[in-house]
C-alpha cells in the first residue's frame, strides 16, 4: 500500500471571500439536494459542540458561546460606534461574529484522498488522539483558543473532521478579546525570526500551524497510518492543483489574520483620538461664548466652501478642452499687465 498524506488545513473564509457557515458541518439543512452527501451514512456522522448539548444546533452553540465571552467587546465596540457619530456600523452578536475579523477559524483534518483513505472508525480514533493532545496544550498555555464545535463526516467521498474554534486574548481589564496573533503572543509562541518583525512570512500562527501539523501527522503514525512526510517538492510542475490553490490560500489566510489584528489596533487607536477630538471641541465650546461660538462655525464653514469653489475652479481650469485656452487668456493677461506698466513708466 502507498504512502498517504495527512491534510490539515485552516480558514475563516471561502473562495469567494465569505466567512464559513455552521450549518453546513451539522447538516443543518436540507441535504437531499446536495450531491456530495451521501443520505445513507447521514446516521455515521459526529456532531459535538462546546456545551455538550446535543439538542443545540452549532449555530445556536456558537452564537451562544459569543455572548458569553465576547458581550463586554461587542457592547465596547457599539458604544464608540455611537459616540464617533456611526450608530449605523453597530451589530448585533450574530452581525458581529460573520465578520471575518471575529469570525471562528475552521480546520479540516483527513487522511488520504478519494483513490485512498481510511476508514471512519480509524479517523475518529486518530482525531480524538489528536484533539485530547491540543487539548492539553491549550490548558497548559493558558486556554489562547476556545473550541466550538466538531464535526466528522461519514457521509462525502472521503471521510474527514471540521473543527471550529475561536482565538482568545486578554486585554489590560480582564476582559475577553478576539484576537489570533495577541493570543499566541499570550500563549508564548515565538515568531519563526523573533529577529524580524511580525509580517505575512513571519507571525505566530505559522510557528503554531507547523506544531500542529506535526502532531497530526504524529498521531496518525501512531495508530499505523504510513504517512508520507516529505513535503510536495515546491516547482510548480511537480505539485497537483489542488495542492497548489490549497497552499496559496493558507499563506493568504496568515495574512489577512496579520492584517486584521493591526486593523483591530488601528480601529482601537482612531476611537480614541475622535474621543480625544471630541473632548477637546467640548471643552472650546465652554470656554468661548454663544456669539463667538457661532461665529467660529461660520468661519469653519465659509472655509470650507471656499475650498470647493476652489476646487471646482481647477477641476474646470484642467479640462482638456479648456486648459489651452486658459494658457492663452493668462498670456494675453501678462503681455497687456506689461504693457501698461511700461507706459505708465513713460
Amino acid at each position: 500500500m502507498a504512502k498517504m498524506r495527512a491534510m490539515s488545513h485552516n480558514s475563516r473564509t471561502n473562495s469567494k471571500g465569505r466567512v464559513h457557515g455552521n450549518k453546513h458541518n451539522d447538516r443543518n439543512f436540507d441535504t437531499s439536494k446536495a450531491d456530495n452527501i451521501n443520505t445513507s451514512k447521514e446516521d455515521q456522522n459526529v456532531y459535538r459542540n462546546c456545551f455538550n448539548d446535543p439538542s443545540l444546533t452549532f449555530e445556536q452553540a456558537e452564537l451562544r458561546a459569543y455572548e458569553k465571552l465576547f458581550s463586554k467587546q461587542l457592547q465596547e465596540t457599539n458604544e464608540n460606534y455611537i459616540a464617533n457619530r456611526h450608530p449605523e456600523r453597530c451589530k448585533t452578536m450574530e452581525q458581529f461574529m460573520k465578520v471575518r475579523q471575529y469570525a471562528p477559524e475552521e480546520s479540516i483534518y483527513q487522511v488520504g484522498k478519494m483513490e485512498q483513505h481510511i476508514d471512519r472508525n480509524q479517523l475518529l480514533r486518530i482525531f480524538n488522539a489528536f484533539d485530547k493532545k491540543l487539548r492539553g496544550w491549550n490548558k497548559e498555555h493558558n486556554y489562547p483558543f476556545v473550541n466550538l464545535s466538531t464535526a466528522l463526516h461519514a457521509d462525502e467521498a472521503v471521510p474527514h473532521v471540521q473543527n471550529r474554534r475561536v482565538w482568545v486574548y486578554r486585554a489590560e481589564d480582564g476582559s475577553l478579546r478576539i484576537g489570533q496573533e495577541k493570543a499566541l503572543e499570550q500563549a508564548g509562541i515565538p515568531l519563526p525570526h523573533p529577529d524580524r518583525p511580525v509580517g505575512r512570512y513571519n507571525n505566530r500562527k505559522m510557528t503554531f500551524d507547523k506544531m500542529v501539523r506535526n502532531l497530526w501527522l504524529d498521531i496518525c503514525h501512531e495508530h499505523g497510518i504510513d504517512i508520507e512526510r516529505t513535503p510536495v517538492p515546491d516547482g510548480k510542475h511537480n505539485r497537483e492543483k489542488e495542492e497548489m490553490i490549497r497552499d496559496k490560500y493558507n499563506e493568504l489566510q496568515q495574512t489577512i489574520a496579520v492584517l486584521e489584528d493591526k486593523i483591530e489596533e488601528l480601529e482601537s487607536t482612531k476611537e480614541i483620538l475622535s474621543e480625544t477630538i471630541d473632548k477637546l471641541n467640548n471643552e472650546g465650546r465652554k470656554q468661548l461664548s454663544g456669539e463667538e461660538w457661532k461665529k467660529r462655525i461660520a468661519e469653519m464653514k465659509e472655509r470650507k466652501e471656499a475650498a470647493k469653489e476652489l476646487a471646482l475652479y481647477r477641476r474646470f481650469v484642467n479640462r482638456p478642452d479648456i486648459a489651452p485656452l486658459w494658457r492663452q487668456m493668462q498670456s494675453e493677461t501678462n503681455r497687456n499687465d506689461k504693457k501698461r506698466g511700461q507706459e505708465r513708466t513713460e
